[in-house]
């Protein structure tokens, strides 16, 4: 189950990435917007209660270039003060079985 919900969660990011303009800018090795990108798929594995909190922190520190991206993620998979995501955290967090070394 872990293996396929992060592997749902990083497909749907690309998906979403690949509807964008910033693929020219994805494909450049250690582009802002690879590295922003990178961090996004790394949510999953922190702490399902710290989520809100790594992405106010993450948030400020992306290109602006993410804006639209910035968007999608935060309405489907991060939410905010004011609405529950798409897809509630404990659909994707992988944080208490990567702990648990559940494969």
């Amino acid at each position: 189950v872990v293996v396929s919900a992060s592997h749902a969660y990083t497909q749907a990011l690309r998906r979403n990435l690949q509807r964008s303009d910033l693929v020219p800018q994805y494909q450049v090795e250690g582009s802002e917007v690879r590295k922003g990108f990178k961090m996004m798929e790394a949510l999953p594995f922190v702490p399902d209660d710290t989520i809100p909190t790594a992405w106010r922190h993450l948030k400020p520190t992306l290109p602006t270039d993410m804006s639209t991206f910035q968007e999608y993620f935060e309405y489907t998979w991060v939410g905010s003060s004011f609405r529950n995501p798409v897809f509630s955290h404990d659909r994707w967090n992988q944080h208490d079985a990567t702990a648990l070394h559940v494969h």
